[in-house]
């Protein structure tokens, strides 16, 4: 049996096929689908929402919020006790500064009072050296021994009066103006003068002023 000769379009059939024609159908675009061939695609099911999961996550953040704000103040108040306790301890190490003792107070001065008493001028006449009438004036100043017989003194002015009066009476008026005789009849006034006080006595008595007209 003779053998059947190849005809042209077997030749081209049977021809082979460059590589780039090959590359070309191999990128060459797919055609889309048909909207049968989608709807013939089963959809997966969507999973329902599971709302306690939802739930709980939510509280685990609130709590890990909280955790958090927690711990940041405690964080914050230790740092700020121990700055705190620093600060009281460097207080403590610096040495304190010793102040001298304050100065004892002063005594009050005690002053005493005023004792003497001033009596009134007495005026004492005599005969002068013609004759003629003279007058010797004399202020005496009392020192007394405290302030109770100073008012017993004031008390009885006209009594001490007249009693240096009388004395004066049996004297010479001019002895006051001779120095030694004027210390004796001072020194016999203060003698009367004390016998008529229970309260104290007479210390001295001191002639301020004395003039003669």
């Amino acid at each position: 049996m003779a053998k059947k000769r190849k005809t042209e379009l077997d030749i081209e059939s049977t021809a082979p096929v460059s590589a780039e024609a090959a590359k070309q159908e191999e990128t060459a675009p797919q055609a889309a689908p048909t909207p049968q061939q989608e709807a013939e695609v089963p959809k997966k099911p969507r999973k329902p929402i599971n709302k306690r999961a939802l739930v709980i996550a939510g509280a685990i953040g609130a709590v890990l919020i909280v955790a958090v704000v927690v711990v940041a103040t405690m964080t914050k108040g230790h740092k700020e006790a121990r700055k705190e306790e620093h600060g009281k301890a460097g207080e403590k190490e610096k040495p304190k500064e010793v102040k001298p003792p304050p100065p004892p107070p002063v005594p009050p001065v005690k002053y005493n009072k005023l004792t003497n008493v001033v009596l009134q001028p007495f005026i004492f006449p005599y005969k002068g050296e013609g004759g003629g009438d003279s007058f010797i004036r004399v202020v005496f100043a009392l020192q007394m021994s405290n302030e109770d017989v100073v008012s017993e003194l004031e008390e009885n002015l006209e009594l001490i009066r007249n009693s240096v009066m009388f004395y004066m009476g049996t004297r010479d008026k001019r002895d006051l103006l001779d120095v030694g005789k004027r210390k004796e009849i001072l020194q016999n006034m203060q003698y009367n003068m004390g016998r008529s006080l229970q309260s104290g006595r007479v210390d001295a008595i001191l002639i301020n002023e004395i003039s003669v007209y």
